[in-house]
């Protein structure tokens, strides 16, 4: 027979309806998602991550691109720097003869001068 002592034990370890009345309900789980909604939520997030990954890898070709031009321009400019380089250098010893023609011409013309 079960004495009142131990539906006392049984109160501790199952469930009254007062603790039943803190749950969910139907309705209130009516406002989650189904499992239709987590698999279309499911699809359109793969064709985001899709469209994401298609303008990732364009931006990355892009880049690409943008560098091999910069790398090219880069070129150009090297080559012109050295030919200025070169044209400057010449020019300075086109200067130089001609400051040392100067000087001996004057020279001469001094020497002519007093003969």
């Amino acid at each position: 027979m079960i004495t009142d002592k131990d539906i006392q034990k049984l109160k501790t370890v199952f469930a009254t309806k007062e603790d039943l009345n803190s749950f969910s309900t139907k309705d209130d789980l009516k406002n989650f998602a189904t499992k239709d909604d987590l698999e279309k939520l499911e699809i359109r997030t793969g064709e985001s991550f899709i469209d994401v990954k298609d303008k990732i890898d364009n931006l990355e070709n892009q880049f690409k691109d943008l560098k091999n031009e910069v790398i090219s321009m880069e070129d150009h400019i090297i080559k012109e720097i050295q030919s200025m380089k070169l044209d400057q250098q010449a020019s300075l010893s086109h200067r130089r003869e001609i400051a040392d023609h100067e000087t001996r011409i004057t020279k001469i013309e001094q020497k002519l001068l007093l003969a």
